[in-house]
């Protein structure tokens, strides 16, 4: 909008840099292209960034992805990941968890863990900035929405990292529970994370959940993308 008001006013140049001697204040006139062209490039920047940093967390989630080939969801965390460094957040000196726009966000819109489970997982970073998630005290029957027959399902909790100026994958790690499905409770677990992200990272928690069927006396998994729920649980910045 502002590109249209300068436009409007005859093409006058309306960037301004003042330069004072007091009492008289002269006002000089800068190209408003030399402005406009210098923010373009600040957005480019931006843009880069985030395809970049988008890539190397998606190769690394490969693993628990629902469809790696997705290029739909793939453009998604892309997005998310721009509109967070909008938000200038590389100036922060100090560890920021919950980064917004890419916590929550779902590989699978289908099925999303929220519909998934009752129960949520809480995301732990220690005073040394090693990270310990904890799973809830639950039970699979009644709190884990599941297909017919299933007799088993994991939850597959991955942990990657990412330096988001220089755009090297900087770590990844990943665990996985395998629990019976039934109507007796889990208690709840700690599972420590052990990757040494550095400052500057960008780091995702992500969690896939997998179902294990019986058909005809026969365990098979489940790769139908309506029961395939997977997402970033929690993603923290160095």
């Amino acid at each position: 909008m502002e590109t249209q008001t300068i436009n409007n006013y005859r093409k006058i140049n309306v960037n301004i840099v003042s330069q004072q001697w007091s009492p008289v204040v002269t006002i000089n006139s800068m190209p408003a292209k030399t402005i406009l062209g210098t923010a373009k490039k600040a957005y480019s920047e931006v843009f880069s960034t985030s395809k970049r940093t988008g890539k190397n967390l998606w190769e690394l989630l490969t693993p628990i992805l629902p469809d790696p080939a997705n290029k739909e969801s793939r453009q998604s965390l892309d997005i998310a990941i721009y509109q967070w460094l909008l938000t200038a957040p590389l100036q922060n000196t100090l560890p920021v968890n919950n980064v917004p726009f890419i916590t929550g966000f779902q590989f699978n819109e289908e099925f999303t863990l929220e519909e998934m489970e009752k129960a949520a997982f809480t995301v732990i970073r220690n005073p040394d900035n090693t990270l310990e998630i904890t799973t809830p005290e639950f039970n699979p029957a009644k709190d884990i929405c599941a297909p017919l027959n299933t007799e088993s399902f994991s939850f597959k909790i991955m942990a990657v990292s990412c330096d988001v100026v220089e755009g090297m994958k900087t770590g990844g790690y990943i665990s996985e529970l395998n629990i019976p499905y039934n109507d007796e409770q889990i208690k709840s677990q700690n599972i420590h994370l052990p990757l040494n992200a550095k400052q500057g990272d960008l780091i995702l928690i992500a969690l896939a959940v997998e179902y294990t069927i019986l058909i005809d006396d026969s365990s098979k998994v489940v790769h139908d993308q309506r029961w395939m729920p997977a997402g970033i649980i929690w993603a923290g910045y160095n």
